[in-house]
């Protein structure tokens, strides 16, 4: 019964950042948009790809030639690793891509795409010409 709460827990949360579009890490710490759905679709998936490797574990197991009772644990075992270390790889590859939260009327803080200077640069300026030295057109 555990197994399906933690298995079920990763795939609601999955569904809710995918529509969101926020996937909150920390009290400082967010994805924002496509990198959030993006990882809320590997969360997403994580269960059944967990479940699919316990499901082909106890398989394994059970034509070996293992009691069934004890293929199921193995692949009860295997299904709990994959979620868990799923969970860590999502966390750490997810914690390389948050962006810090603002308070509520705080200016949020600058990402690498406000640094880039999308304004364009002033029209040159016309030559300056030299003011001849005498009013004679062929002086030198």
């Amino acid at each position: 019964m555990i197994l399906y709460a933690f298995l079920g827990i990763p795939l609601v949360m999955g569904l809710l950042v995918i529509i969101n579009g926020k996937f909150k890490l920390s009290r400082t710490k967010q994805l924002v948009g496509t990198t959030a759905r993006v990882f809320g679709g590997i969360l997403f998936a994580l269960p059944f790809l967990s479940f699919a490797a316990g499901i082909i574990a106890g398989v394994i197991f059970h034509l070996q030639g293992m009691h069934r009772d004890y293929a199921s644990l193995y692949g009860t075992f295997t299904t709990l690793g994959f979620m868990v270390l799923g969970l860590i790889i999502i966390l750490v590859s997810a914690s390389n891509y948050a962006v810090p939260i603002s308070p509520p009327g705080e200016v949020a803080l600058l990402t690498d795409l406000d640094l880039i200077d999308t304004t364009p640069p002033p029209p040159p300026t016309p030559p300056q010409f030299r003011k001849p030295l005498s009013d004679n057109p062929y002086a030198p």
